[in-house]
Order: C-alpha cells, then structure tokens, then sequence
C-alpha cells in the first residue's frame, strides 16, 4: 500500500500548551501484538501482512472536552505500515479505516486519516522523530517535531479512546507515552445521612487512569472529634469526624452529613482530586412552580412567566453561625438564579439584596451579597463546577467556594445567629442539582429567667432551660 498524494498548505495553528509531563502508555484490547512497558514499546507479532489482526487500545480514554495528548517516537522499522490515533469507542478490529483520526507512517513519510479517509500527506520522517496528538477537548491538532502539520475540528464533543493497528509483521510504534490529566471518576454512589445519624455513604465506582491507586480520604473536620450530650430524654450527638485519614479503599461507611475529599493517585503518581457532599435528607418549601427531583436532589422552574419571585425555594434546615455547615450545588450556564442565606424572621428573597449572604449566576457569571453589599462579577462558573457556601464556625467566616476553593470570605461578626437556605429562579427550565446540606441543622440553645433577691436574703434564682432546635 503505497500512498502518494501530496497537499501543500501553510498552517497557522494555535497549539494548546501545559502538559508537565507524559506517563506511560497501558494497552488493553491488544490482539496480534506485544507491549515492552520498559521502551514504551508496541509491535504487531502476527507473521501475516495485512489489517485486521493487530492492534491495541490505551487504557484510559479522554473525556469529552478534557485536553490531552498522546506522544510516540517514529520507528526504524523502514517502509512497514501502521497507524496510531483516537477513536470514538474502544478499537477492536484492528484496521486503518475504523480509526477516526490518526497519524499513519508508511516508508518514512507521513499521511493524516480522518474517518477512514485520506486528510493529507505531510512530507518525510526519519527513525527517533517526535510525534504528537494534542486535543483541547475540541480540536485535535497533529504535531511533528513539535510543528503542527494539520488540525482537524471534532464534530461535536466525545470521548475519545488512544488506539493502533498495524498493516505490517514487526511495524512498531515506540516511545508511546499519554497525558489526559487522570485519574478520573466517572461515577460514584452517594447515600445521603438522616438528620442527627451518621449512616452516610460514598462508593466510587468507575474510575478511568493508571491502577493501581492509592486513596486518600479528608473529612469534614471541626475542633470538636467527638461530644455527646445528653438533656433531659434528648441525645443530642455530634460525629464530626469519623473518618480515617489515608484511608485505602475506594469507599467510606458511617459518615455523618459533611463535605468530603477524595484525592487519588495512580501508578504514574498523577494525582486528582474530588469534592463530594454527603447530605441530609431535607423538605424543600416551594411555591407552585418548582419541580424537586430527590433523586439527584434537582430543583427546577415549571412555568410560563419570567421574573425574580416566581420561582422560589426554602430549605426545611436550619445554619447557625457558631456552627460550622454549609450547601452545595451544580448549575448550568444558562440558568438564572439567586441562592444563598437569609435570616429565618425576613420574607423570602426575591431578589439577591433579599439575602443577607448570596450568589446571583446569571449567564455563567456570579454576583455576591455579604452583609448588605453586592459585589459583581466576582466569578465565573459552568455546569462542571461545583460551587458551595461554607460557615467556618472557628474563624467566624463564610466561604464561597467554586471547586473547594474559596473565591469570595465574608466575616459573619455582625449579622444574626440563624438562617435558612433560600433561592429562587428567574424562568422556567433554569434549575440546579445535586443541591446538598452539610453540617448546622441542631444547637443547643438556653432560655433563662432571673428572679431577684429580697433585701438582704438569698432567695435569687436563675433557671436555665436547655432547648434543642433542629431542621423541620
């Protein structure tokens, strides 16, 4: 198979740059071929010349609009046919055509495949030449000695699988070695605690990198590890922190309501992080034109009207400033909303002046109110982010949070001890999920009376009368 068409074109290509450094590439799927981790080596077995029965994928792929590279090194196999790529699903057939775009090598020249078909041909290589497939989660760009050669625009976002296949016995490709920013954590399973128990749970149960992996837990921590207190027939416990740092297992029991880290390494020592929220099962008061999904705890507006008020939300929990607690939420970029806490004796809020600590996102933009002053445009956010408002109970502060990491504080010295969850939406299809409760919910307060002395005898008394006020 001799190919001999020539495109000249001049390129201008922006290359995606950031990538610290490369990892191994594992193979799965491998049939008719032979992996040397050693020289990051792959080379077809089989004696016969012809596609279909060698080939291999990586074993992480690339989520959809996630960048990432594969880097290989040209062979000095001499004029032996092979192909190396991505594809959309995992490669089993081993042939040129079924990879979706890939460099293929051929007698030291160089040819790019889109589909199964010819994109172009782009001049000669020789043995020890570095090759490079770059993807910004949107474009792939093809790159040889570290100049673009082409790019090719992905017809919509997908995850994209590293694979080869191999035309010729004893073609090779070496030096294959990826960065797609692993581990990931396609999916976990999450059971939310009941109010006052510590019966939560988090499971991770799909995970795309590396193995084997190390896993490191990080609970919801307070200066109190343990207190129980007991008032009249009322036991009030609180489990701050149950957990085990370092922790080994991809799982954790008996957790109380708590934001969690889970931060995992793979055997490449690639590390990444995870925010995850363990919730209390909380009542939602709403007016008419909220749909509640307690299956992934969603929250949307159902209406023909536009307008701040007419899609509005309570939470049936309460947050005290001297305890610590919070909420967490994911959105979307389109979805106009107001979310936040207000004092439990003011109206609900209708607008983002209406709480007394909030965000307003609108268009992927965030708005801030602290203690009676709006900020804009403190912040931007997509539907990947995770955003969150924390009470640090011990600094007296409250922390909005986009992805664990605090982008707006606020001092809570002034304000009133109390406060409600509140939010609204300003149309219909606008919606939240995965709203989750952690943390505040019961304290402890004390009623006192005083009666005084007579003249001169000592029959004053204080009575203290302990209350526990908790979620509704």
């Amino acid at each position: 198979m001799k190919l001999r068409i020539i495109i000249a074109s001049v390129l201008q290509l922006a290359i995606f740059q950031g990538f610290a450094q490369n990892y191994n590439a594992h193979w799965v799927d491998d049939f008719g071929t032979l992996s040397n981790l050693g020289t990051h080596r792959i080379t077809k077995e089989v004696s016969t010349d012809q596609w279909g029965d060698a080939g291999a994928n990586l074993f992480a792929s690339l989520p959809a609009n996630q960048s990432g590279s594969i880097f290989f090194t040209a062979p000095s196999d001499g004029d032996l046919n092979k192909a190396i790529g991505f594809d959309e699903g995992r490669h089993t057939v081993g042939m040129l055509d079924e990879i979706d775009f890939c460099f293929y090598l051929e007698d030291g020249e160089i040819y790019v495949f889109e589909n199964g078909v010819l994109e172009g041909y782009y001049g000669s290589y020789s043995a020890g030449d570095a090759f490079e497939i770059q993807s910004n989660g949107t474009t792939l760009f093809f790159i040889h000695e570290g100049l673009p050669v082409t790019e090719i625009t992905l017809p919509a976002p997908m995850e994209l699988f590293g694979c080869c296949a191999f035309y010729n016995s004893g073609a090779y490709f070496e030096g294959v070695e990826t960065d797609f920013g692993g581990p990931f954590v396609y999916d976990m399973q999450v059971r939310n605690t009941e109010p006052g128990q510590y019966n939560g749970y988090i499971k991770l149960k799909d995970i795309d990198g590396f193995g084997p992996y190390t896993f490191r837990w990080k609970g919801f921590t307070s200066q109190l590890s343990e207190v129980h207190d007991t008032i009249y027939t009322d036991s009030v416990n609180y489990r701050i922190d149950t957990l085990l740092v370092n922790d080994p297992t991809d799982s954790l029991m008996g957790l109380m309501a708590g934001r969690y880290e889970v931060e995992i390494e793979d055997a490449n020592n690639h590390v990444s992080t995870f925010p995850i929220t363990v919730s209390h099962h909380i009542p939602f008061k709403t007016d008419d034109s909220i749909f509640v999904d307690t299956t992934d705890w969603s929250l949307q507006g159902v209406g023909s009207t536009s307008g701040w008020g007419d899609y509005n939300f309570t939470a049936g929990h309460y947050y005290h400033k001297y305890l610590n607690g919070g909420f967490s939420f994911k959105t979307t970029n389109s979805t106009r909303l107001i979310i936040g806490f207000r004092n439990e004796n003011n109206a609900v809020a209708n607008e983002l002046s209406g709480l007394d600590y909030g965000m307003k996102i609108e268009d992927g933009t965030i708005d801030v109110r602290s203690a009676g002053t709006t900020s804009l445009g403190v912040t931007d956010c997509d539907q990947s982010d995770l955003l969150s408002m924390e009470i640090d109970a011990i600094a007296g502060l409250l922390h909005f949070k986009k992805n664990g990491v605090a982008f707006h504080s606020a001092s809570l010295s002034a304000v009133s001890s109390q406060f409600l969850v509140d939010g609204g939406f300003y149309d219909s299809g606008s919606h939240i999920s995965q709203l989750q409760f952690f943390g505040g919910g019961t304290y402890i307060y004390l009623n006192h009376e005083v009666t005084h002395s007579s003249c001169l005898v000592p029959n004053g008394i204080i009575e203290i009368t302990p209350k526990i006020r908790q979620s509704t």
